[in-house]
Formats: structure tokens, C-alpha cells, sequence
């Protein structure tokens, strides 16, 4: 279980984006005091935690597979379990261009149990997850999965260069979710029921949902499938 039993939001960095490259050092360095000050972690421990972090949520991810991959999930579960709980809904989305992986993944029924067996990235912001499912993309099958009951992923966009683009979310390699909901919908109907429900402005709303309508007839014969977990 947790060490400190603690519930937060995500912390905010002050960059608006991503981390400029010319601002990663200064950013790392700040983001390794956040670390220590929140796991309580020594510098070696909370350094070794950081680099691990990195590489997972690097750009050359395939690399990072082939090494020692068992280890640094453990570094990872390690960390994980002495920061705060995200408090709040998380999304995960994940596009497959292949039919027979998407398949596999849509056998998934409600009740069944779900677990990545790795560390998962999901995000506090549906918008992101929408992305990674390619919710707009006709070409691809897309799932999204939503957890409400969130117990054990911690929000770590203060600690990853990626900041608030992704709000990334990092469950442990232990979560283990049951599927409480599944739903099949149209791609058009989910992008306009997202982009309603969300937290943008009127304009903002406008506009998106403008540019969704003019692939309406492609998006309306795509589907999404979305499942709704819970955290056991």
C-alpha cells in the first residue's frame, strides 16, 4: 500500500507546454527536489527513481523494452508507492492498426479482469487520451478505458518533461482493474459527446466541434470502443 495514504490533484510546472530543451537540465534538477521532497527519498534513491522515469517515458520507448526492463518497473512500482494518489478519473486510450490486436483487446467483457502486467501511462486530461486512441483517425481501431476509482496511478506531470501536454498519470505494474461498463460507439458521436462534456469554453467548443463535422460521414462509420474500469 501507500506509504503516506495521500490523495492530490496534479501539480502544476511553469511551463505551458512541453519542457523546452534549452530549460530540461534546470527542469530536471527541480523536478529531482520534488521527487526527494515527496517519496522522502535520499538523492541516490530519489536519482535512480528519476532515470528510470526518463527512459519509460522517453522517446525511444522500443530501446527501453529490450533492456532491463523487469528492474527499472520495480524502481518505478517503488517510487510510485510513496507518492501521492491522483485524485480524479483517468483516461487511457490506444490505437491498434492491426485487426487481430484490436480484437484480442475487444474480447474484454464486462466483469472480466484487466491489467496491463506493466507500468501504464494514463492521463488526468480525456482530451489527451482521445489522441492516443485516435478518436479523430479513421484509419485506426481505437479504445479508450476510463477508471473512476483511481487507487494506486499518481499524477507525475511536474516530474516529466512532457508536462500538462500529456498529464500523465503512471499506474504501477500491480494495478489490477475490473471492466464495470462497454460501450460501442461511433467515432463522431464520441468526439461531439467529448468536446460537450468537457472543460472548454463556448468558442472553444464551437470550433471543435465544427472541425469534427466535416469528417462526420467518415467518423460516423468508424467505431470506438470504450470501457469503464474499476481499480481492485
Amino acid at each position: 500500500g501507500k506509504h503516506f495514504g495521500k490523495f492530490r490533484g496534479q501539480i502544476d510546472i511553469p511551463y505551458e507546454f512541453e519542457v523546452p530543451d534549452s530549460q530540461i537540465d534546470k527542469f530536471n534538477q527541480s523536478a529531482l527536489n520534488s521527487i526527494i521532497e515527496e517519496t522522502g527519498y535520499n538523492r541516490e534513491q530519489a536519482q535512480k527513481f528519476q532515470n528510470a522515469l526518463i527512459e519509460w517515458l522517453g522517446d525511444d520507448y522500443e530501446e527501453f523494452t529490450k533492456g532491463n526492463r523487469k528492474e527499472q518497473e520495480q524502481i518505478i512500482n517503488e517510487g510510485l508507492a510513496r507518492m501521492g494518489t491522483y485524485d480524479g478519473v483517468i483516461s487511457r486510450g490506444m490505437n491498434f492498426r492491426k485487426q487481430a490486436e484490436y480484437e484480442a483487446f475487444f474480447a474484454l467483457e464486462v466483469g472480466d479482469t484487466y491489467s496491463g502486467n506493466t507500468v501504464y501511462a494514463w492521463s488526468s486530461e480525456r482530451e489527451v487520451a482521445n489522441n492516443y486512441a485516435g478518436a479523430s483517425m479513421s484509419n485506426l481501431y481505437s479504445v479508450i478505458i476510463e477508471c473512476e476509482n483511481n487507487k494506486t496511478a499518481v499524477g507525475i506531470q511536474h516530474i516529466s518533461k512532457h508536462g500538462n501536454v500529456e498529464a500523465e498519470v503512471l499506474s504501477p505494474s500491480t494495478a489490477h482493474y475490473v471492466i464495470t461498463d462497454k460501450k460501442t460507439i461511433n467515432k463522431y458521436d464520441y468526439l461531439e459527446q467529448s468536446i460537450l462534456s468537457s472543460n472548454y469554453s463556448a468558442e472553444e467548443k464551437e470550433a471543435l466541434l465544427k472541425n469534427i463535422f466535416k469528417g462526420k460521414e467518415i467518423l460516423s462509420k468508424c467505431d470506438i470502443i470504450c470501457y469503464k474500469v474499476r481499480e481492485v
